[in-house]
């Protein structure tokens, strides 16, 4: 499968990010993030992360004192590399991992959340509807009445408005858009090459988690939410590293959107 092999191959590369021209995008990214869990987790609570890659955010989890924590991602070698950082962290929390193309698998952990997370992965659900109601059922299988699923996504919209206007590239990434149909091909340097990716039906999913009571209350495009969130945590976006925002940064984040739903 395409995804998978692309996410297992991005293991040879990882040694090279850290020093790339878009380290400042991925620490703005993380901080987008870090305060996502922040104002959605509190002590105690469960998580289930849903193409979680190589456990990025078990430390922003870990700071919220969850109990426990279930990651589940389509990537082998992805998972591997979860396990070895939650093994080698600190984290007093209960963890488990596993491999498991989550919007095209129908599953079963036989336990509700209190949060369902899912960072810059729910896009591959929109493959078809098929994919599309599998992956809204598995969430409302796996979340507490009263519970948060939480999530990034590229803007449907926004990467339209852009194709347009021929703005679908700077020297960071690259969008492949044929100007038909429901799918893409994403380049950000150092980070993703050329990998299919789909557009986010947001009138689709809201139908489809409406049948369960679940409903939207938060959605803002990353450069709105960012702006609010380093107003109020400066010293946290400081101490993420992240830096000023140039023209070239700005043109890929807002390509993003935080999205809330809430179950009832």
């Amino acid at each position: 499968m395409e995804i998978r092999e692309h996410y297992n191959n991005l293991k040879r590369k990882s040694h090279v990010r850290h020093d790339s021209e878009t380290a400042n995008i991925r620490y703005i990214n993380n901080f987008i993030k870090a305060i996502l869990i922040r104002y959605y987790v509190r002590p105690k609570m469960s998580i289930l992360d849903l193409g979680c890659g190589r456990g990025g955010d078990l430390k922003k989890f870990s700071a919220s004192n969850i109990s426990e924590y279930y990651g589940l991602d389509i990537s082998e070698a992805s998972v591997y590399d979860a396990r070895l950082r939650h093994n080698c962290g600190s984290s007093d929390f209960r963890c488990y991992f596993d491999s498991l193309d989550v919007y095209n698998t129908v599953f079963n952990l036989k336990k509700e959340f209190d949060t369902i997370s899912c960072q810059f992965s729910l896009h591959y659900a929109f493959s078809s509807v098929k994919s599309c109601e599998i992956t809204v059922g598995n969430i409302n299988r796996h979340l507490k009445i009263g519970g948060y699923f939480i999530f990034t996504v590229p803007n449907k919209e926004e990467i339209l408005r852009r194709y347009k206007e021929d703005k679908l590239n700077n020297k960071f990434f690259r969008i492949r858009y044929s100007g038909e149909g429901n799918e893409y091909y994403f380049t950000l340097t150092d980070c993703i090459d050329d990998c299919i990716e789909y557009f986010v039906d947001m009138k689709l999913l809201i139908s489809l988690f409406d049948f369960f009571n679940i409903r939207l209350v938060r959605r803002e495009l990353f450069d709105e939410f960012y702006s609010s969130a380093y107003k109020f945590n400066r010293e946290m976006a400081v101490r993420m590293k992240c830096g000023d925002l140039s023209k070239e940064d700005l043109e890929v984040i807002s390509l993003y959107e935080v999205c809330v739903f809430k179950k009832f």
